[in-house]
């Protein structure tokens, strides 16, 4: 699997703390250890860190992209002006952007497997193909173990 780009996630809690993490992207999807949040283009911000406490600003060469998010909601915050008036919340999370996304990973996941080759058999297919040939050597050393000796004392050996 393809190393996932990182971006970076500024998390609001429900505790009223704010969590900074550099979380993987993929498929439009931002991974937190818990959660999923959408990646939308509308919701691109970029960030500065400054030092010591914000008594030394950070360079302008250093603006790094990241999503402003909350906990528990798969929606991040846009950060637009409409009407002249500022909005925060974007778009909801519907049941359709879920079906969506689950259509692309399932898409994506059968274009990698036909990448791989179909001929290639898969984990479980070589798994069973080692348990039966234990099974094989199982009985043949049982049936060596119990029929040898009964055949030696029917031949009289």
């Amino acid at each position: 699997m393809a190393k996932l780009n990182k971006v970076t996630l500024i998390k609001f809690n429900t505790d009223k703390s704010i969590k900074i993490i550099n979380a993987p992207v993929d498929k439009t999807i931002i991974s937190d250890s818990k959660e999923g949040f959408i990646a939308r283009n509308s919701a691109f911000t970029e960030i500065i860190k400054d030092r010591f406490f914000g008594f030394i600003k950070g360079n302008e060469d250093q603006i790094k992209g990241s999503f402003i998010v909350r906990e528990a909601a798969p929606d991040p915050l846009e950060f637009r002006i409409e009407d002249g008036v500022g909005k925060i919340y974007g778009e909801d999370f519907t049941p359709d952007d879920l079906v969506y996304h689950e259509d692309e990973s399932f898409t994506r996941s059968t274009a990698d497997i036909e990448v791989k080759g179909s001929t290639e058999p898969d984990f479980i297919q070589k798994a069973m193909v080692y348990a039966v040939l234990g099974e094989v050597v199982a009985i043949l050393i049982l049936v060596i173990a119990v029929g040898l000796p009964e055949a030696l004392k029917r031949f009289g050996l």
